[in-house]
C-alpha cells in the first residue's frame, strides 16, 4: 500500500478493512494500482480479492484525489467518483451546442467492473468512474 509492504493471512478483506488496517483518513480513497492508467477505486464494502492484484494506492491529500478521465481524446481531472449525463457534457464541449433539435449520445468504455461500458442517457443514472476512463461525447441536430 503507497509503497509500504504488508502481509495478510486474512483473504476475506475489504475496502474498509483495508482502511483500519493501515489507518487511512476518511477522505482518501483507495485503488488497486494496476500497471497501466486504469486505476480500480475500491469502495468501502468492495471484497478486496488479492488474485486480481496486491498492490493499492490512496488519493485525496496531495493530488486533491483526482481521477484523470479521458473525454473526446481529452485528459481530463475530475474530483467526483461519478458523473451525471449533464457533467460529461460539460467536460466535453466547452461551449456546448444549443437549440431545440441538439441532443447528445455518450458513449464509453474502460470503466471500473461495475459498469465496463455503455452509453448514458439524459435523466439516467451517474456512472461510476475509473482511471483511464474514455467517453466519446457527439452533439446532433436532429433537424
Amino acid at each position: 500500500m503507497n509503497d509500504r509492504v504488508e502481509t495478510t493471512t486474512r483473504a476475506d478483506q475489504t475496502g474498509d478493512s483495508l482502511r483500519d488496517w493501515f489507518g487511512f483518513a476518511e477522505d482518501l480513497r483507495l485503488f488497486r494500482d494496476f500497471e497501466s492508467p486504469r486505476d480500480e477505486e475500491i469502495s468501502r464494502e468492495t471484497p478486496v480479492k488479492f488474485s486480481d492484484g496486491p498492490v493499492f494506492i490512496t488519493r485525496g491529500h496531495a493530488d486533491g484525489g483526482k481521477t484523470t478521465i479521458i473525454v473526446n481524446t481529452r485528459e481530463k481531472p475530475v474530483s467526483q467518483s461519478e458523473l451525471t449525463f449533464d457533467e460529461v457534457v460539460a467536460l466535453a464541449f466547452e461551449n456546448p451546442p444549443t437549440g431545440p433539435y441538439i441532443c447528445f449520445t455518450i458513449v464509453y468504455r474502460n470503466g471500473p467492473t461495475s459498469n465496463p461500458e455503455g452509453t448514458m442517457v439524459e435523466g439516467g443514472n451517474p456512472v461510476k468512474l475509473q482511471c483511464g476512463m474514455i467517453f466519446n461525447v457527439t452533439a446532433t441536430d436532429k433537424s
